[in-house]
């Protein structure tokens, strides 16, 4: 990566600043390569699970995100819960007919009710490469709707079910502008600013429908609920709280890391200096 007085660094795993440059927010440099880990290709398959009721879904809500290699719960906080959508490797067991009262789909679903199947990757347990299986979407087609608004709201996996119950409670404020909602588990790390950072994760996710005003309500509503929840944010979608920085208990070192990296604040912008760093003279 190349830092704000154009020095060009080369970092990998061990290194002493490694953990706190993954996720850097574009505050300590520009990437200009990036070496991955790869594994040997595998197969994959998906099937859709229709009909979860609510109650089945906060009374077995980790053992249905453990049904898969991946597991994707999409809702539209309506009267029933909504859909599994479970991603199987090759070795796993036959297809259950259902789980917890959800049942196997028989035609191909897109996650957003009413929309046509065909930009979604290949389900009803066909299996494939992996890399055609795990995108819910087909590459070079049209990902969800094409024109929405995102956020997404990370709570410890521990109180799941009780951060999603709580929004339930509310749900007549933000639902009407929800496409589609999805909940998914995300593992812990060790990255300073993860909102996985040293715990596993439930995501909460909505795809809402282009209304800017109405969404940045909704999502104050949703923000207030999951508060208790210590509930972080994507750092690419829509929030709207400006004092989570306190909430990172790696930040002061992160902030010492951005003092090396960029002390000239080449890279700096008022959305950094507001939200991140707490700095902002607006």
């Amino acid at each position: 990566m190349v830092s704000g007085d154009g020095r060009l660094i080369k970092v990998a795993r061990g290194h002493a600043d490694f953990l706190g440059l993954v996720v850097h927010l574009g505050a300590l440099g520009v990437i200009t390569r990036v070496t991955l880990d790869v594994q040997p290709e595998f197969q994959v398959a998906q099937s859709v699970y229709e009909g979860l009721a609510w109650d089945k879904l906060l009374a077995n809500l980790d053992e249905i995100m453990a049904a898969g290699y991946s597991v994707s719960v999409f809702t539209q906080w309506r009267q029933h819960a909504g859909s599994i959508w479970v991603k199987r490797t090759a070795s796993a067991d036959e297809w259950p007919a259902a789980i917890h009262g959800a049942t196997r789909a028989t035609v191909n679903r897109h996650p957003i009710s009413g929309l046509d199947s065909q930009n979604c990757t290949e389900q009803l347990g066909q299996y494939g490469r992996w890399s055609d299986r795990l995108p819910h979407f087909k590459m070079g087609f049209t990902p969800s709707s094409g024109e929405e608004i995102q956020s997404e709201f990370h709570v410890s996996k521990e109180y799941g079910a009780t951060a999603i119950e709580a929004l339930l409670s509310i749900r007549e404020k933000f639902a009407h502008l929800v496409q589609a909602a999805e909940f998914r588990t995300v593992a812990a790390d060790e990255l300073w600013l993860s909102p996985q950072y040293h715990r596993d994760t439930l995501s909460i996710h909505f795809t809402w429908i282009r209304d800017q005003e109405a969404v940045n309500a909704a999502v104050e509503h949703i923000e207030q609920k999951l508060s208790r929840f210590t509930a972080l944010p994507h750092w690419g979608k829509v929030f709207t709280g400006r004092h989570i920085r306190a909430k990172y208990e790696r930040l002061p070192e992160f902030a010492q890391l951005r003092d090396r990296m960029d002390p000239q604040r080449t890279f700096s912008n008022p959305w950094l200096e507001d939200v991140i760093f707490g700095t902002s003279e607006n």
